[in-house]
């Protein structure tokens, strides 16, 4: 009789131990192992058979703790577990001077050799800068907050890489899109040929609940300070800049307060970056180049913009510079000496026009105007964004007209003006049947001969000769009709015949399929419906919108 086999040792299951267990295997407190895990970037499995072990369990990987056990880190968190005990006797016993000189022992956090383990490219690096710039700029609106251990330092470091990375983005002009929305301010920027798009929010008092777990928003928050600050280090030393940049404290009238001044180094010489060599390839093979600086770098170019006192300085200002043209404004405003200046070529305001202070020669225009101007490479029409005026729909950027199907009525507008506008590939059956009586009918592409079928009504050709009995001498007649195709309807043919191809070819995968991928293809179909329904209904309304103006 062979060994008996105890439950949990073999197979599947025995590779994934619950959190309660790879606790106790650390030998650490689980704060830390929760700091641990972000760090390294280990989070919970889901094993094969959750369900018979407790779905309501979290689990880890063997492998993972392994992983986490050799980490130098674990040296880090066992000494300051030690720390904590020595602090708590000296202050039962109020020691005083042992706890000075214990508070000048605190072990220090040191992951620099994390960040090099978990993104050993700085390609890498730039493609998962989103999170970090996002909580940054987070953390950099938040007041700070004693229980929820905000402290000014950390808010203030937070602000200063978020000044730096916004102020080599506009002096390189890498700056793509901005949307204004309810959650705050999207912007993506390029940077060697990655998109990276981040939030900030407004600069509106904020109230921090109490309903959050910071301390695992703190966690992340250490990871990527470090992290954001490899990146500039980076973008500063290949763009000749001196790292950190310079921070002027006092307010000007052409910087936002506490923004980055960036220093050449001297005798430095530009270099790029560099870049993953598969997805600079890649970028060839679409087209692109990898230092290509977009079709708006140069939009702003030879303007001066002065902004009014209700508008947001640090974003405007942002996408004013990241285009090319220069900010300035006045606390006195529309009474100051900068207003009257000859250089100032547009007024940014956000309120009603009065005629005591309008200048002849400037544009006058509502904040809007940047974004839109800015996201489609063009000057947008100024009497659209005049003061006091109701401002059109601002579309989105980051929305992928082809895959909704649908084109907003103000997007096609700005896209025309960019002459950047190409009509839809695929024209719908609905839309087809809509235009069939706006058709002009063009010279003949192809014939189709029709077979018209005979009534059963009437009596066919053979029957009249025959006199009622078959002859087989008889031949029948067919009339043939020739049918002439426009150059649309030549278009909506071909697309059809395609449609049908495909349809059949997916219809031969699907019987290849087993269960749980045709339940993953049925409710993909299922969302392509919606989707599809969504944008002939947004199709009728602009119709009827059109009908009734």
């Amino acid at each position: 009789m062979g060994q008996k086999i105890k439950k949990g040792t073999v197979g599947l299951g025995s590779k994934f131990v619950t959190r309660s267990k790879a606790i106790k295997r650390l030998d650490i407190p689980i704060r830390d192992f929760r700091k641990l895990c972000i760090y390294k970037g280990v989070f919970p499995r889901v094993p094969p058979n959750s369900l018979k072990r407790g779905a309501h369990k979290t689990y880890y990987h063997l492998k993972d703790l392994k992983f986490l056990e050799q980490d130098k880190l674990m040296d880090h968190f066992r000494q300051l577990n030690a720390y904590r005990k020595k602090m708590k006797t000296a202050i039962v016993g109020r020691a005083d001077q042992r706890i000075k000189q214990l508070k000048k022992l605190r072990p220090r956090l040191n992951i620099d050799h994390v960040v090099r383990e978990r993104y050993p490219s700085f390609a890498l690096a730039l493609g998962d800068l989103d999170d970090p710039l996002t909580l940054l700029s987070l953390i950099a609106s938040v007041p700070s907050h004693r229980l929820f251990k905000l402290s000014p330092e950390r808010i203030n470091i937070a602000t200063r890489l978020i000044g730096m990375f916004k102020a080599i983005v506009s002096e390189k002009r890498l700056l793509r899109k901005v949307f204004l929305s309810a959650k705050g301010v999207y912007y993506q920027a390029e940077i060697n040929g990655q998109p990276i798009t981040w939030v900030e929010p407004y600069a509106f008092s904020s109230v921090l609940p109490f309903d959050v777990d910071y301390k695992v928003i703190l966690s992340f928050t250490e990871f990527y300070l470090v992290l954001v600050k490899f990146v500039l280090f980076k973008l500063f030393a290949s763009h000749g800049y001196r790292f950190p940049g310079l921070f002027t404290p006092e307010i000007s009238y052409h910087n936002t307060l506490g923004s980055c001044v960036l220093e050449k180094n001297a005798g430095s010489v530009e270099q790029e970056a560099e870049m993953d060599p598969n997805f600079a390839q890649e970028l060839q093979q679409r087209g692109q180049s990898p230092a290509s600086r977009g079709r708006n770098s140069n939009l702003f170019e030879n303007l001066v913009f002065f902004l009014s006192r209700e508008v947001d300085k640090k974003i405007f200002e942002f996408v004013i510079k990241s285009n090319g043209g220069r900010v300035v404004w006045d606390d006195d405003n529309f009474d100051s000496e900068t207003y009257r200046s000859a250089e100032i070529t547009h007024v940014v305001m956000d309120r009603p026009l009065l005629d005591e202070i309008i200048i002849q020669g400037r544009e006058y225009i509502q904040p809007q105007w940047l974004c839109d101007s800015a996201n489609f490479g063009i000057q947008a029409p100024y009497a659209e964004y005049r003061p006091g005026l109701q401002l059109p729909p601002h579309v989105s950027p980051f929305v992928d007209d082809k895959a909704e199907g649908y084109v907003p009525e103000r997007k096609r507008q700005l896209l025309e003006l960019a002459n950047e506008y190409i009509e839809e590939d695929i024209v719908s059956e609905s839309d087809a049947e809509g235009k069939e009586e706006e058709l002009e009918v063009a010279p003949v592409q192809r014939t189709q001969p029709v077979i018209a079928v005979p009534d059963k009504k009437k009596p066919s050709t053979i029957e009249k000769k025959s006199h009622g009995k078959f002859d087989a001498s008889a031949k029948p007649e067919y009339k043939v009709k020739k049918v002439v195709y426009s150059a649309a309807e030549e278009a909506i043919e071909s697309k059809k015949e395609g449609s049908k191809k495909e349809k059949e070819q997916a219809q031969l995968q699907a019987m290849a399929m087993n269960r749980k991928r045709k339940r993953m293809l049925d409710h993909i179909i299922k969302e392509d419906k919606v989707k599809a329904d969504r944008a002939a209904e947004l199709r009728r309304n602009a119709k009827n919108l059109k009908s009734q103006k």
